[in-house]
């Protein structure tokens, strides 16, 4: 799970603390100037060696956010 902290598409992840973008072959990332990006998503796979990118993202909802977070497991920082 991440968010667009700032807005402009650089996302924060959740679980490692990382900051990325959509990759640009994406559905949101070729057509980001249209469609705007989502606050929060859901993606399947982060690409180090590709630019700090995620992929396969789907948007989700902060109720949905608040969904999974109650059913994640948490770990000590």
């Amino acid at each position: 799970i991440a968010r667009d902290v700032d807005g402009s598409g650089n996302y924060f992840m959740l679980l490692n603390k990382h900051v990325a973008q959509v990759h640009r072959l994406s559905g949101y990332g070729a057509k980001a100037h249209k469609l705007g990006l989502p606050e929060w998503v859901l993606f399947h796979e982060y690409n180090v060696s590709d630019n700090n990118c995620i992929r396969t993202v789907t948007q989700i909802s902060p109720q949905t956010f608040n969904s999974i977070n109650m059913i994640m497991p948490r770990h000590p920082e």
